[in-house]
């Protein structure tokens, strides 16, 4: 990866120094930092608009063919921050993508997480 997003899940001065330099790094080490992005946009923090207009800026076909199979890893055991968080992201890429996890938060266990899953497919029917 390259040397200047090596601070991405660093957190602090490091984090907000990778994320200041990520619009001038070379189209290939922007897309090798997408794991560091995803890992990223699964909280909540000050930065979380950064990281989630950095992933916007990534071609779009290359974010849709991957952000589900990254995002899976944080959403297995994930908490309601992490549905929540990548509820919101789905939902500025692809509407499918988000009924998918919607529906998939609906159905769990833990209340908050299928209330952030209720939230979006009512969110969707509005939409339609």
């Amino acid at each position: 990866m390259a040397r200047s997003t090596q601070g991405l899940r660093a957190g602090g001065m490091e984090r907000a120094t990778a994320l200041q330099v990520f619009p001038y790094l070379t189209a290939d080490e922007q897309l090798q930092a997408f794991p560091d992005l995803v890992f990223l946009a699964s909280s909540a923090h000050g930065s979380l608009g950064v990281v989630r207009n950095a992933i916007l800026a990534l071609p779009r076909d290359f974010v849709l063919n991957n952000v589900e199979q990254e995002a899976e890893g944080y959403l297995r055991d994930g908490t309601y921050d992490e549905f929540r968080r990548f509820l919101e992201l789905f939902w500025l890429l692809d509407r499918g993508m988000t009924r998918r996890l919607a529906e998939r938060a609906a159905g769990q266990i833990d209340a908050d997480i299928r209330e952030a899953g209720v939230d979006f497919l009512e969110k969707l029917s509005a939409d339609e």
